[in-house]
């Protein structure tokens, strides 16, 4: 499959993003309690490895403030490419969330 650049779009970066996220309004004391532990999963040499072997790039010092800087650069990114490729499409697609910013990121893309 050619990439996006020999597609003559060498502009065009699409990268996928496995966050650990929860609702909007999650207290923050839930919201810590998972995010130490998840730190503490992602901190581990093995599944880093496991996880590059796999062309993923483990991220575990991500916080909430760059993950939800990252989400909504996102939505704002991506919202007129999907309305014009969807008419009719939904504002409330674009779902609100918490992240505290552990998880997993293309390699060479910033959180």
């Amino acid at each position: 499959m050619p990439t996006t650049a020999e597609c003559g779009l060498p502009e065009v970066l699409v990268s996928t993003v496995n966050p650990v996220a929860l609702p909007a309004g999650a207290p923050a004391e839930v919201i810590d309690t998972i995010a130490v532990a998840t730190r503490r999963i992602m901190a581990d040499e093995k599944l880093q490895a496991d996880l590059r072997g796999l062309a993923i790039e483990p991220v575990a010092d991500a916080d909430a403030a760059r993950s939800a800087a990252y989400f909504s650069a996102e939505r704002e990114r991506w919202a007129p490419i999907i309305k014009a490729a969807a008419p009719g499409w939904s504002e409330r697609l674009l779902v609100e969330h918490r992240p505290f910013g552990i998880g997993c990121r293309a390699p060479g893309r910033s959180a």
